[in-house]
């Protein structure tokens, strides 16, 4: 998992801030942890990315679950694997020449594993996993069954992002409001049809807000 982590965000030339910084800057911060929150009990993979202006947090979530499902497919990069757990290594290293990241490392090994020397862990792997123990772990842990996804944002029925959002909230609204929905029923379709519509190109918006329009009476 850690290997895993290092892949998809362990540093510029790691798979999600190639593809969401850089000459895109679609996002302004990306990390990838594991071991969250921490404890012997059930800890996480935690992917977290906060969009540049004038971009949105489906343009983030969809490149992420790409490249999740390039890694259950087995699609690795040459070099990509032993890359990352060199990288680990050299992290570790690091960490030994302060005091105090190396006390917060064997700590938490202990606490977590019961054993110090899993701080060193990276060092104990004699030879580079296989693209195919990478897979099978990836299929295991990293498909859509295990995953969950939290977006953090203003709520786009009172915030709409461009003036196109904003039609499309008043025609939402009318149409909603004929078929009689209740107010919670109908906010929960906007925000859907909201997220959706956010990953159309700007010419389909267009074709589908004027579609939608069409269907409300004067």
């Amino acid at each position: 998992m850690q290997v895993l982590a290092q892949m998809l965000g362990g540093g510029r030339t790691s798979r999600l801030p190639l593809k969401m910084e850089g000459d895109r800057h679609l996002a302004d911060d990306i990390s990838v942890k594991v071991g969250v929150p921490g404890g012997r009990s059930t800890n996480l993979l935690l992917i977290e990315a906060r969009p540049a202006i004038l971009h949105d947090l489906s343009e983030l979530e969809q490149i992420t679950q790409g490249e999740l499902i390039h890694l259950q497919r087995g699609a690795f990069l040459d070099g990509e694997i032993h890359r990352a757990q060199r990288q680990l290594e050299v992290e570790t290293l690091m960490a030994q020449e302060d005091s105090a990241q190396l006390a917060e490392l064997l700590g938490t090994a202990l606490c977590e594993g019961g054993d110090w020397r899993l701080a060193f862990r990276p060092f104990q792997i004699k030879q580079d996993f296989t693209p195919q123990e990478i897979q099978r772990v990836a299929q295991k842990y990293l498909g859509a069954d295990q995953c969950t996804v939290v977006a953090l944002e203003p709520d786009p029925i009172y915030s709409p992002q461009d003036p196109l959002e904003k039609r499309m909230v008043e025609v939402l609204k009318k149409i909603l409001e004929a078929k009689r929905e209740s107010p919670g029923q109908a906010e929960a379709v906007i925000r859907e049809t909201l997220r959706q519509f956010r990953m159309l190109p700007p010419n389909e918006k267009e074709q589908a807000l004027k579609l939608l329009e069409s269907q409300v009476k004067p």
